[in-house]
């Protein structure tokens, strides 16, 4: 009976704890480039989060915007040093244009497509966060040679400053 009771306990734990912020700024580098990541929370595990990432390496230029809709639920927390480890899982849309620099600058590649977005993060101070993620994506719009992926498998490493 007592283990049920921590089973349950438990169970409640992790479907009414959260982040514990309500919006953050990252930092990010991913494998398909730089950028920022924007994150709200509207309710306490419903999160919708925003990436623009660019691209100046490997040969290519370009831009991709991402907006993700999904959920968080937190692994471990310690109210009194505000840290904690969350998980996060989300599905959205991409959308972006590429192209490469020893080409014509008005030959340009446009994508579009549904992405997914998992990952960890860890609270580090009150206003602090590091974490990681994985992003595979398809598009389904994609106007480039027959060499360029249509899909792909993304992952990225931030630094996130808390705003509330």
């Amino acid at each position: 009976m007592k283990n049920k009771l921590l089973i349950i306990l438990f169970v409640f734990t992790l479907q009414t704890s959260f982040a514990g912020y309500k919006d953050g700024i990252s930092v990010v580098r991913a494998y398909t480039g730089y950028g920022l990541n924007y994150n709200y929370f509207l309710k306490p595990q419903t999160i919708l989060d925003f990436d623009l990432l660019t691209r100046y390496e490997f040969g290519e230029l370009g831009a991709c915007f991402a907006g993700y809709y999904g959920k968080s639920k937190t692994l471990w927390n310690n109210e009194i040093e505000k840290t904690g480890i969350n998980f996060f899982y989300t599905a959205g849309l991409h959308i972006g244009y590429y192209r490469e620099w020893d080409r014509d600058p008005l030959e340009r590649n446009f994508i579009f497509g549904p992405s997914l977005r998992s990952g960890l993060e860890y609270t580090v101070r009150k206003y602090l966060a590091v974490g990681s993620y994985i992003r595979p994506y398809y598009s389904v719009i994609h106007t480039s040679d027959v060499h360029k992926p249509l899909g792909y498998l993304d992952g990225g490493l931030y630094v996130k400053v808390i705003i509330k």
